[in-house]
């Protein structure tokens, strides 16, 4: 089955400034809708649905009310789980040790393992690309790059420039690199194909068991290692954050999320040297969390997620699921540095685009804000945004399509933005 890609218009939730109603820890556990409290991986989708996968009882859904559980009876291709991952079109794929899997969010399933001419079915980990492409990382086999139809594509292995056959984490940045951490650095490949890597031993990089990548909203890179914390600006600069000389919490970094308050949350391996399990870093100085603001001691905290509405969820191996709201404090101080200094409309990206483009913007204080796709005639061919919405770092995201749903043709095209007495224009480049 061969998927066509439209991505869906969504406005993301990275820099929206949340003001819940309470603030706090909430608990999810076998007590009340979870079907284990053994969770390996955790996502969400762009309707805010959370996501988990666990080690023999499938995945389940959260809506906001209920968990509603998937396993091999509705079509799901195994109960053990290893990630979860969302496609351009909020396709929900599973990778598994008997291939891959996907679900529509409503009725349709479909899987992918050695009958589709998957080379190796132990799939670690995945990302799916703007193309349609899935990128699976296997543990023992490299790379593999199929269809999501019956071809794989590309086999990539140590010969062809990856640290490692041992693949534990992925991920694509905003230029469209897509990296892979591994047992033995992390390896990023450019949509050139050409493979680049870092280790310990010839970079800034902590250590070279990567289990866990992801690009903050200020564009750098971050790794969770055994030892601790990785930052790198993407050039030259490397940072590291350790227990002993940071304040970070002990044990190996196992989750990594940036929230919409600017927070960058580090989940960790349990460790019997302290009953700490959760760090967060405000760019500046170090908090850690621990049995009496969290789950219990004890466990690993196999993953973090941040919904739609800016709340911070943890999935844990053996301690079911914990969601974090913050205090209205975090997000209406106005001298809080991470409400931007100014309205700001950013160049979309990627430019030119074939499939998909996402725009960020800034506001300063809160503003009535309307943001508007024109053709090169003039004429308003969609509106992405239109909504009050408060300070803070906003992105959205277009397909492509004008208000008919049509895919428009290539050329030039035009994006505007009007928040308050601000308004601002940019050219984008749609090129099929």
């Amino acid at each position: 089955m061969k998927l066509t890609y439209l991505l869906i218009i969504t406005l993301l939730a990275p820099g929206l400034f949340f003001v819940p109603a309470e603030a706090g820890w909430t608990i999810y556990d076998i007590d009340n809708g979870l079907a284990t409290n053994y969770i390996v991986t955790m996502h969400t989708d762009l309707s805010g649905n959370v996501w988990i996968g666990t080690d023999n009882q499938g995945v389940q859904r959260f809506d906001g009310i209920d968990w509603n559980q998937y396993t091999e009876y509705d079509g799901l291709i195994n109960n053990s789980i290893n990630e979860i991952t969302i496609d351009p079109m909020n396709n929900i794929w599973f990778a598994t040790t008997f291939g891959v899997g996907f679900f529509d969010g409503v009725s349709v399933w479909d899987e992918f393992n050695a009958e589709d001419s998957l080379l190796y079915v132990d799939i670690k980990t995945m990302v799916v690309d703007d193309s349609g492409y899935l990128w699976l990382g296997t543990f023992g086999a490299g790379v593999i790059v199929h269809d999501a139809d019956t071809t794989t594509v590309k086999h990539y292995t140590i010969d062809s420039g990856l640290a490692s056959n041992n693949m534990l984490s992925s991920m694509i940045d905003r230029n469209g690199n897509i990296w892979f951490g591994t047992r033995d650095g992390v390896s990023m490949i450019d949509p050139d194909g050409n493979w680049t890597s870092y280790d310990h031993a010839g970079s800034g990089l902590l250590d070279d068991t990567v289990n866990i990548m992801m690009q903050s909203p200020d564009g750098d890179y971050w790794f969770g290692t055994n030892l601790g914390l990785s930052r790198f600006d993407g050039v030259s600069v490397w940072t590291n954050y350790t227990e002993t000389g940071d304040g970070l919490a002990p044990g190996a970094v196992t989750a990594l999320a940036a929230d919409s308050n600017g927070y960058i949350w580090i989940g960790h391996e349990w460790t019997s040297l302290a009953d700490v399990w959760v760090s967060r870093f405000d760019g500046s100085g170090w908090e850690t969390f621990d049995l009496y603001y969290g789950p219990n001691n004890n466990i690993t905290v196999s993953g973090i997620a941040v919904d739609t509405s800016g709340v911070v969820w943890f999935a844990t191996r053996g301690d079911g699921v914990r969601s974090f709201e913050h205090e209205p404090l975090d997000v209406t101080d106005e001298t809080d540095p991470v409400i931007p200094a100014g309205f700001s409309l950013g160049q979309n990206y990627p430019n030119p685009f074939n499939s998909s483009t996402v725009i960020n913007y800034s506001l300063s204080n809160a503003a009535d804000v309307r943001i508007s796709i024109y053709n090169a005639l003039g004429q308003k061919i969609m509106e992405l945004v239109d909504a009050a919405q408060a300070a803070g770092e906003y992105m959205v995201h277009w397909n492509g399509v004008d208000y008919d749903g049509v895919l428009v043709s290539s050329g030039i095209y035009f994006y505007e933005i009007r928040a308050g007495e601000y308004s601002s224009v940019r050219k984008m480049v749609m090129m099929k």
